[in-house]
């Protein structure tokens, strides 16, 4: 798994039975140790709104 570990492990401690994920199989090692690199990099730069997630979640839980 090239990124999104904590999302795998999410799935499998859920009973999830699919995850998005994207299939890097064409990169070489160079290529895949920079997409990590700038994948760390856009989340450390990255905002989030806990409102806004909160809100999101509760939603989730109740769309009705």
């Amino acid at each position: 798994m090239i990124a999104g570990d904590g999302l795998g492990l999410a799935a499998t401690q859920l009973p999830l039975t699919e995850a998005p994920l994207i299939v890097l199989g064409h990169m070489i090692e160079a290529q895949r140790r920079e997409y990590r690199i700038a994948d760390n990099k856009l989340t450390e730069l990255g905002s989030r709104d806990e409102a806004l997630l909160s809100a999101a979640h509760r939603r989730s839980l109740n769309p009705w």
